[in-house]
């Protein structure tokens, strides 16, 4: 269902949303802008709210069938580091994500905010234990690294076109110590200057890079 309001209808933008709904058969009501205000995150409604019903797949047998690169969370509570990772990920064609259990909820406001949208093109897999799940990754003919400040560089690898899934961790700690020990390899983002690392974020998205393109 989507909700707009009668400023918003009247845009360009309003217009093509509503045409869009249209086309889908999806639901559109008018609101008030003042009850779009009470609901809204931000300090002035867009103008737009819609209603989805959230996906969850914790089915661990899912993994061996994924096709392609996944990138998997080892505990990221950060929710804009989060965020803005399935947004990297989305960029750069990864559309497979998988989340260990005591990751921040995928569907917090500031996760979807910093995702703009790459969420909703994702599958994702909510997983208890996540040393199993990389496990799984493994023997679907894929090779599983993981982000840690003392690995090799991706270029040192030489993956050529194998599939891969890349885990990253906590912005505190790193990856956790079972996970450590499942991967394959670690890998690092290599710096020249002086600071001592990068956030998880940044860090991640520079591997994405490296290992997409």
């Amino acid at each position: 269902q989507i909700f707009v309001t009668e400023q918003f209808s009247q845009s360009e933008y309003g217009r093509s949303i509503e045409k869009q709904a249209m086309t889908y058969e999806i639901k559109l009501f008018r609101a008030k802008a003042k009850a779009m205000e009470r609901v809204s995150q931000n300090q002035s409604s867009p103008g737009i709210l819609a209603a989805l019903s959230m996906g969850t797949n914790n089915d661990i047998n899912t993994l061996s069938t994924l096709k392609g690169n996944v990138l998997a969370f080892d505990e990221v509570s950060d929710p804009g580091n989060l965020g803005t990772l399935v947004r990297s990920a989305a960029w750069f064609g990864v559309d497979q994500i998988v989340l260990s259990n005591n990751c921040v909820d995928i569907y917090n406001p500031k996760v979807l905010k910093a995702s703009m949208g790459a969420l909703f093109y994702m599958k994702s897999i909510f997983i208890d234990d996540l040393q199993q799940a990389v496990e799984k990754l493994k023997q679907s003919n894929r090779i599983v690294l993981g982000a840690d400040m003392g690995g090799d560089t991706v270029s040192s690898l030489k993956l050529g076109k194998k599939s891969w899934a890349l885990v990253v961790g906590s912005e505190a700690h790193g990856l956790s110590k079972p996970i450590s020990k499942a991967i394959d390899h670690s890998v690092c983002v290599e710096g020249k200057g002086f600071i001592e690392s990068l956030n998880v974020a940044s860090a991640g998205t520079v591997l994405l890079s490296q290992l997409c393109i």
